[in-house]
This record gives C-alpha cells, structure tokens and sequence, in this order.
C-alpha cells in the first residue's frame, strides 16, 4: 500500500526514558532505546520504499532524547551518510540534562534545539515534574552557563487546565529572560470543561493586553501569531487540505522500528501503520490505519458550516478527533471554543498594532521562502 504523499518529516522516538514526569505526556515511559545500527540506517529503508521527499526534516525525539547518548553523538555521521536528502536534523529536548558543551557541541554541527519548558520554576513543577524533585531552574541557570549564544532563545510551554491560570506568569517568565518569542502552545486534548474554558478566555484578555506592551520590543506570543498566520496563508494559498503533518506529510518511527502517523499515536497500536523492515500497510490494520488518517484529511465538518473562521481552523490534532473505534474523525468541541478566543484577540493586535502585523507579515515571508525553496529542491 503506498503512501499517498511524500514524507517530508520523520521524527525518531530515540528513546521511551525520560527524566520527567508531564501530567499531558503520552509517551509509556519504559527502558527502550532505538538502536544505533537501526537508526542510520533508516532512511536508506524509507527511500527503499519510496515514500521520502528530495528533503526531508528529521527531529530527534523521546522520552527525553539525549539520554539515548549513541545516537547523539552519531548525529554528525548521520548528517554526511544523509546530506543529500536531510534538509535539517531537529532535537526536541526538556533541557534539564543539557549542558553548556553538549549545548555548544549541537550547535557546531548545525542541529536545531527546540526546548520544552512550561515557565517558572513553581509551574514546572506543577506541569513537568521531575523524577526525584528540581534542584535548580534549569532554564534560566543553563542559559547562564551557555552564554551568549542562547541570546533570545525561547521554549514551547504548553498551556492545559492544569496551568491555564499562570499564561501571563509563563510570558513574564520568558520575556524577562530574553525570549525573541514565546511559544505558548494550547494542548489541544478534550481535556477542557467549561470552567478551564471561561479561564482561559479571562487570561487570554490579560495577556493580550501584555502582548501590546511587549511589541514593542519585537517580541511576540505564539497564541495569537498562529491564527493570523494560518489566515493569511489561507488568502494567499487557499484552504489546505490537512490539518498537521500527521498521516500526510510526515510520519514517527518507534525505538522498534514501527512507523506511527507521529510520536503521539506511537503509544496506540491501532494506529501503527507499517515498519522499516515491512514496509507499509501489511495488515488490515496498518491499511484501515492509512486510510482514517490519510484519506480523510481536513474534512468539511457539518458542525463547521456556519463557522466564520472554517475556512483557516484545521480542527486541531488528529489523535483527539478519532472516535467510533478510531475509524470517524469529529472536531473537539473544545477546541474550537479555544481556537476563537485566540482567533478573536490575534485580529484585534493585527488591526491595532502596526508592529504585530509587520512581525507577523515578515514571518509569512520567511515561510514563503522556505516553501519555495522546497519546492525548487523538487524540481
């Protein structure tokens, strides 16, 4: 069964162990590590099979990825065995085990570092807690042992009822820190009742009015550049036809070597959808697997019909939308309550603020130069 678009990310679950504890991780922490022998050469499997784009993005994810050490140290011989195809190599990491060397060692050898962090020290705990306790900030005292190469770095923060009271705290918090842009990300799971609801709305308002504050000096929040910039390219490219890279245009591979539509449904057997050694869709249900999430793509809902922003929503994750034995999608009522409140106050900055849209319009330029450059790498 072939996949009915090409890959352009694969993410590698390198490791199940992780040193934290999220309350919203899906990951089923056990002792499994991807091995070194499997993970080079994989992509030689995947373009066996044909599925790969001429480039691809390859993020390195976990658990908490650096405790697989073989495979870190690997990443330069990865990058020159796949220099042809790897468009760029992406570490997704807590940080709390990252160290000024590790750090500067990642950095020579052009590896992108994301970094998970949900804000001070007392919402950390509170969201991400670690195996045996904190004893340090690892944020703000790892930046300080790295130097001036973090200058602006920021972190995702995901943003759930457990913490949805502490976002203007959370911007604070990374502002005050030199973050270029704080990356507060909504957990998109039916997790939501009405009273985080009615919280998250109060909270939005506050830090709407924070963001105009902090513009100023270029920093934005990403609650409110994602609406804009899913509706600004919706103007310029029409609606797309899927929602995230899950089941289209990107895929997991398992510390076993299980392919997953991303490293969220690798903890969901029903969802796996092929394997490097196998190939895809062997089974009845690695094919049912490829065609709920492949075929259904960003679906008209009816529930969606008279929504004003219909047309640039895309219904938030996959994996919440499965129901009816995983074979029906249906947009999370409470997602698209969140999906307006951010909507709503991301026009109200863009109309009032003069230097919101100008960021906001210089971010859809770079991203219209990175499209464009793929698609001449195709060619």
């Amino acid at each position: 069964m072939n996949m009915p678009n090409k890959i352009r990310q694969v993410e590698y679950i390198v490791t199940e162990r992780c040193n934290l504890d999220c309350k919203y991780c899906y990951v089923k922490q056990k002792n499994n590590d991807m091995s070194l022998d499997m993970f080079m050469n994989s992509l030689d499997k995947l373009k066996a099979m044909d599925v790969l784009d001429n480039k691809v993005v390859v993020t390195l994810f976990g658990g908490e990825p650096t405790l697989n050490k073989e495979i870190i140290n690997a990443i330069p011989q990865f990058k020159e065995r796949y220099k042809d195809i790897i468009r760029e190599v992406v570490l997704i990491t807590n940080f709390t085990t990252m160290t000024a060397e590790l750090w500067h060692w990642l950095k020579q050898h052009k590896v992108h570092i994301s970094i998970s962090w949900d804000g001070p020290l007392y919402i950390q705990e509170k969201t991400r807690p670690m195996k045996g306790g904190y004893k340090k900030d690892h944020y703000v005292e790892t930046r300080k042992e790295i130097g001036d190469s973090v200058k602006h770095m920021g972190a995702k923060a995901m943003v759930s009822p457990t913490n949805v009271d502490s976002m203007l705290d959370i911007a604070k918090y990374f502002y005050n820190n030199g973050a270029g842009f704080i990356d507060l990300t909504v957990v998109r799971d039916d997790i939501w009742d009405d009273d985080s609801l009615h919280l998250f709305k109060e909270k939005l308002e506050e830090l709407y009015y924070y963001q105009k504050d902090i513009i100023v000096d270029g920093v934005v929040i990403g609650l409110f550049t994602l609406p804009i910039m899913d509706y600004l390219i919706y103007k310029e490219q029409g609606t797309r036809s899927y929602s995230c890279f899950a089941g289209t245009t990107g895929i997991a591979v398992n510390t076993d070597g299980v392919i997953y539509p991303c490293e969220r449904f690798a903890t969901n057997e029903y969802m796996r959808l092929g394997s490097l050694d196998d190939g895809f869709g062997k089974t009845i249900m690695e094919r049912n697997a490829i065609t709920t999430l492949y075929h259904a793509k960003c679906q008209n809902y009816t529930v969606c019909a008279d929504c004003p922003i219909r047309n640039f929503c895309y219904k938030g994750c996959h994996y919440a939308q499965l129901e009816a034995n995983y074979t029906v999608r249906k947009p999370v009522a409470s997602h698209c309550k969140l999906y307006k409140a951010m909507t709503y106050y991301a026009f109200k900055l863009f109309q009032e603020c003069p230097s919101f849209e100008s960021i906001i319009n210089d971010r859809i330029r770079r991203a219209m130069n990175r499209r464009d450059k793929k698609d001449d790498s195709r060619n």
